[in-house]
């Protein structure tokens, strides 16, 4: 199976990415800056680079299964939720922000499996709530699927924190988390969601970098 393809030339400050050999993202490495190139540019500017293919590996199969998996645990969650009480001591705003927390965590996480790191690390408020976010600038330098994954584990860290807290009997201290993960898909441009950047950067593989170089 045939993805994308890197290009790691003798310009160390750059990271090139193939697309079809029409389109080339270009990374610069030192500013963290991107730039959309074409083919014929890559080739006359970078002569004497190495080509390496993106191939499926096994590692990707397990965790496309386990993404696979996560989805109807995700429905029978929801489905064993909508009756659930919520009593006074209940504490959602709590849990939701730990549910961030471990949300940045699976972007990061996905993002080294790949070779890849978070950029930076900062404290903001992620819609209304007080966190840290990791900056997922690395993923879009990734084949397409990668780029998926990486937007997806975020709410695949959530689902398995949800299903720890199942299998214990709590599923109440869920919901926040549960309503966080279905808020988080929706594809909603000016928050950024993943279902967002899964949909944009992923499915529809369009790209939002720089023209000049």
């Amino acid at each position: 199976m045939k993805f994308h393809k890197y290009y790691f030339g003798f310009y160390e400050q750059y990271e090139i990415l193939d697309d079809n050999h029409v389109e080339c993202v270009i990374k610069d490495t030192t500013s963290n800056k991107y730039y959309q190139k074409s083919y014929e540019f890559v080739q006359d500017k970078f002569s004497g680079i190495c080509l390496t293919e993106i191939k499926w590996s096994i590692k990707d199969i397990l965790i496309i299964i386990l993404i696979v998996l996560s989805i109807p645990i995700l429905i029978v969650m929801l489905y064993q939720s909508i009756n659930i009480d919520v009593d006074e001591t209940f504490e959602p705003t709590l849990i939701l922000m730990l549910s961030i927390l471990i949300h940045e965590l699976g972007h990061s996480t996905a993002l080294r499996l790949f070779g890849k790191k978070a950029v930076s690390y900062k404290f903001k408020f992620k819609w209304i709530f007080p966190s840290i976010v990791c900056d997922t600038s690395e993923a879009y330098m990734l084949p397409n699927y990668e780029k998926i994954i990486v937007f997806y584990s975020g709410i695949l860290f959530n689902i398995i924190s949800c299903m720890i807290l199942w299998r214990l009997n709590c599923l109440k201290e869920c919901i926040p988390t549960l309503s966080f993960i279905m808020f988080n898909l929706l594809p909603i441009p000016l928050l950024e969601t993943d279902g967002y950047n899964i949909l944009r950067y992923g499915i529809l593989r369009k790209y939002n970098h720089k023209k000049s170089f």
